[in-house]
């Protein structure tokens, strides 16, 4: 962006006047910002929540130094440093839910994650899944889900939306309303990815909330839910985490797959199985 733009975008992101003063500011951070507008937008995000303008400054250079002593600088350029270190200022202020819940989404597909896909798996029947699952495969997703239902085990919705405020506020996820739906830029992803300390365990984590969240009922808004898995599915199973380990819900993202009309895939996650599919139900039947 152009430098006056720039702060002009700045100082709307973080609801600060138009003073002489507050306008000096701001060209001292977009010019350091490189006039990206991504990043401009995540430091006036930050800047509006803690209303920090005179002390950004200070906060980025601090995080960017320490960046610079995690990473090679060599595989990074400007605007990955730019980005990545405002980002790291405003994922330091989160919640521990709200940090976990970005670093789970980081798997997902960048657009279109639901609420549904959570509170479908906290209430899920883990015994009547027909999958060879241990408490193992499922502690984790579990002991998370647990932080947003109530005492009596019903999904607390409010909880939920708490923290996806949280996030919002940052600019780390996007809300699209007339969706309702969740969004996040793919460099979000990318930069919380390669901050996790154990992203196999993360990984691990968010493929138990998919496979336990998959609704098998026979109504159309549960056929319609199983498709609109299918692209975060793909970006699951096409991480390099899906080749450290042995894939639980095969059967299940199988038959996701074979529902959704790839059968190639299908096969591929369950090459002893054979399909017969009737719109809304999957039978199964084994060749061994």
């Amino acid at each position: 962006m152009e430098e006056v733009y720039a702060i002009e975008l700045l100082l709307r992101a973080s609801r600060y006047e138009t003073t002489p003063e507050n306008m000096q500011v701001a060209r001292n951070i977009v010019q350091i910002l490189h006039n990206f507008p991504l990043a401009v937008v995540q430091a006036g995000a930050f800047i509006y929540k803690h209303q920090c303008l005179t002390h950004y400054l200070d906060m980025y250079k601090t995080n960017k130094t320490r960046l610079l002593k995690e990473r090679t600088v060599q595989t990074h350029g400007d605007y990955a440093w730019t980005v990545y270190t405002t980002w790291q200022i405003s994922f330091n202020h989160l919640t521990k839910p709200a940090a976990r819940l970005l670093q789970l989404c980081s798997f997902l597909h960048h657009e279109s994650i639901t609420e549904s896909m959570f509170s479908n798996a906290a209430i899920c029947d883990r015994t009547a899944m027909g999958e060879l699952l241990t408490a193992e495969d499922v502690n984790d997703a579990q002991e998370f889900l647990a932080k947003f239902m109530t005492p009596s085990g019903i999904w607390d919705q409010f909880s939920f939306t708490e923290v996806t405020t949280e996030l919002r506020g940052y600019s780390l996820i996007e809300l699209d309303l007339q969706e309702e739906t969740y969004f996040i830029h793919p460099l979000v992803q990318d930069w919380t990815q390669s901050s996790l300390t154990d992203g196999h365990h993360d990984w691990m984590c968010i493929v138990a909330i998919i496979g336990m969240s998959v609704p098998w009922g026979d109504q159309l808004e549960d056929y319609q839910f199983r498709i609109q898995l299918l692209p975060h599915v793909d970006s699951l199973l096409s991480n390099p985490m899906a080749k450290k380990s042995a894939l639980k819900f095969q059967l299940t993202f199988g038959c996701l797959y074979q529902v959704g009309g790839h059968p190639v895939e299908a096969k591929a996650h369950l090459p002893n199985l054979t399909f017969k599919v009737d719109l809304n139900q999957v039978e199964v039947e084994s060749r061994v």
